[in-house]
């Protein structure tokens, strides 16, 4: 399954057409996330404030806000990484949207954290790079 998502969004990047990679790019760090212990608790999550990619529980109970920053880059062309994407706008953002969430479920008293997981696709084909930057946001 994981092959056949590489493999979709590797044929996006190509055909730059019929597939939104966003969506695919969370789908593929939700499968990134759950082959290492994660339990994906919910995806797209809407606040006030704005939206949470995906949530999950980590290995030891740590709930975790993920950003997926998905993108298609050229590797021959020298580009800003994906995760340089989260900014001191997103992470104030990310920050207010954790403290919400903990607050509407009755997380107070659990870890938490924010986490995010850039993927970057290459134009050629190549195997997509999946980063997993853990507690990348602090308060």
């Amino acid at each position: 399954m994981l092959r056949k998502l590489i493999e979709k969004i590797q044929i996006w990047a190509a055909k730059r057409k019929g597939v939104d990679i966003g969506a695919q790019g969370e789908q593929l760090a939700c499968m990134f996330l759950e082959r290492r212990g994660y339990k994906i608790l919910d995806r797209n999550v809407k606040a006030p404030m704005g939206e949470a990619d995906v949530l999950a529980e980590a290995p030891g109970g740590t709930i975790v806000l993920v950003e997926v920053k998905t993108r298609i880059v050229d590797p021959t062309k020298p580009a800003p990484k994906a995760e340089d994407q989260v900014g001191p706008g997103k992470q104030k953002k990310l920050l207010a949207l954790m403290q919400h969430l903990s607050r509407a479920n009755g997380w107070q008293q659990r870890k938490k954290r924010v986490d995010v997981v850039a993927i970057d696709v290459p134009k050629t084909g190549a195997e997509p790079r999946i980063k997993h930057i853990v507690d990348a946001v602090r308060s």
